[in-house]
């Protein structure tokens, strides 16, 4: 049995704690609840904790410290530099969005428990769990016009928009990703060196992820693959790094990233992982979703010819999911998606999983099975054997120039059927009982097939998944069932075809949801 990443991001322990005004033994339970979270149910190998989007929540000497020009207003209004937040923001987060309190929470910590990441560390180990640093390097969250005076940012990103990607482009509602830094211009690049090393040398750890997710691209328009080496070496720095930190804490650091889950994509971001691994620069490849959107296809068997043994792959399992590219409908995690995810990436050819976003708050929401998950995600013959949701997802690009696409058909023509799509139906699956729910936007006459062999419909009330999409916008979807017959569904990949009994063409845009269950084996 394998052991799972988790990553804990820069907000949920500073929000979902009610740290103000604890003294350091209260600092210190905090730690210890966190920490029991995730560990307590084993299964968990190391947790990566993020302490920076682009302000840190730490006393940076590099870069800005989350409090740092921050203060409050006669009306009890959170001010940077003296400037407020904008009413924009406000109407749409429920005043500050939680920033007021991260400020009081995170300078309060640091000044009753100054050692606050030692002993985090030293609980990590106490609980069996290692401890690693994960690093954003270009989180550009909330930085549209009307947003730019946020505590989210960074001095270098307030007082330096010719080190921005595409300022020229900000407008009221710009892609956040169009003002994210440019590591092409030397001083990001050095500033982000230095920061890393404040991490590695400055604070005990087991090992960095540099997190390239948050947020990509990363070089200004047109020279993504030209400056591909100018991240290869950022990467030997890291590495150069990790063995002057090794010989500092007397024990090894690994080297993590988290990059895109197209293999493709990634080396059209300036990722030239396959560079980074002959180098022996890496040790953990996350592939990993843009936004939050966990995706089926992960491009396993790339990644594993590109990254050998004994570098670790272990694929994201995101917050939300979506059978479409519009992400129109989207449904959070539960138990079952993410065994149904992580089975087929087994069968593809991953070490672990990677859980992300899967923070202790969200064990409030109804997210079934969760965080029980933790103890047997790592387990390739438990998570192959347990009830699975295995759904079939869109892509959303991670940079510019690859298109969105819907992994739809672009038309199932009435009284025909215009081909297929895959679904990874991961490992453990022959003989077992399945069943496929499809969601259209409008009523469909649909016929299934499964591996060419028809589907029995199911009728009409039969019980559907206890959870199930929710539109973004526009109407509900419209849902049909049918069962799969024995001895059709097999291990890894299978064809889902629709045949179109009505008398409407179908677009790939009526499509809302598509997924195959299977049952407990």
């Amino acid at each position: 049995m394998g052991t799972i990443f988790v990553n804990s991001d820069a907000w949920n322990f500073w929000v979902d704690n009610d740290l103000e005004g604890l003294s350091r033994d209260g600092v210190i339970d905090a730690i210890r609840r966190d920490v029991a979270f995730y560990a307590s149910r084993g299964g968990v190998g190391a947790i990566l904790y993020n302490m920076n989007f682009q302000r840190s929540f730490y006393p940076t000497k590099v870069g800005t410290p989350f409090w740092k020009d921050l203060s409050f207003a006669e009306d009890g209004s959170l001010l940077l530099r003296g400037k407020p937040l904008s009413d924009k923001w406000r109407e749409g987060n429920g005043g500050d969005g939680g920033f007021s309190r991260m400020f009081r929470a995170s300078r309060h910590v640091w000044d009753v428990a100054p050692d606050f990441m030692a002993l985090r560390y030293a609980i990590c180990h106490e609980a069996g769990v290692g401890m690693w640093h994960s690093m954003r390097m270009d989180d550009i969250h909330h930085s549209y016009l009307g947003c730019e005076w946020l505590p989210q940012h960074a001095d270098i990103w307030l007082d330096r928009k010719d080190l921005v990607r595409a300022w020229y482009r900000h407008t009221w509602r710009g892609e956040w990703r169009d003002n994210a830094l440019d590591y092409g211009k030397r001083d990001v690049f050095d500033y982000h060196v230095a920061m890393m090393r404040e991490y590695v040398l400055d604070y005990e750890s087991d090992g960095i992820e540099l997190d390239w997710m948050r947020s990509v691209p990363v070089f200004a328009p047109g020279f993504d693959e030209a400056n591909a080496p100018i991240l290869t070496q950022f990467m030997r720095e890291t590495r150069r790094a990790c063995a002057e930190a090794e010989a500092k804490w007397g024990h090894p650091l690994r080297v993590g990233v988290r990059v895109p889950a197209s293999a493709h994509e990634a080396f059209a971001m300036g990722m030239d992982v396959a560079a980074w691994a002959r180098e022996g620069l890496v040790d953990l490849v996350a592939p990993s979703c843009r936004d939050t959107m966990t995706e089926q296809d992960c491009d396993m068997p790339i990644w594993r010819v590109l990254c050998p043994s004994p570098i670790i792959i272990a694929p994201d399992l995101d917050y939300a999911v979506s059978s479409d590219h519009l992400a129109r409908f989207v449904l959070g995690f539960d138990a079952g998606i993410d065994a149904g995810f992580a089975s087929g990436w087994y069968h593809d050819g991953a070490d672990t999983m990677y859980a992300y976003n899967h923070f202790p708050r969200h064990a409030l929401e109804d997210h079934q099975g969760f965080p029980d998950e933790f103890a047997w995600l790592g387990d390739r013959d438990e998570v192959a054997r347990r009830p699975r949701r295995h759904v079939f997802t869109g892509h959303r690009p991670c940079g510019e120039g690859t298109c969105f696409h819907s992994p739809y058909p672009d038309f199932v023509w009435s009284k025909c059927c215009n081909g297929g799509v895959r679904i990874n139906c991961g490992e453990m699956t022959a003989g077992r009982k399945a069943h496929v729910v499809v969601g259209t936007c409008a009523p469909a006459a649909l016929d299934i097939l499964v591996n060419t062999a028809p589907c029995n419909p199911m009728p009409p009330d039969a019980p559907l998944p206890a959870r199930l999409p929710k539109a973004r916008y526009g109407a509900e979807p419209h849902w049909l069932q049918a069962e799969i017959p024995s001895g059709v569904l097999h291990d890894g990949w299978n064809n889902i075809e629709f045949f179109n009994r009505g008398d409407k063409d179908l677009s790939a845009a009526d499509f809302a949801w598509l997924e195959v269950d299977v049952g407990q084996a």
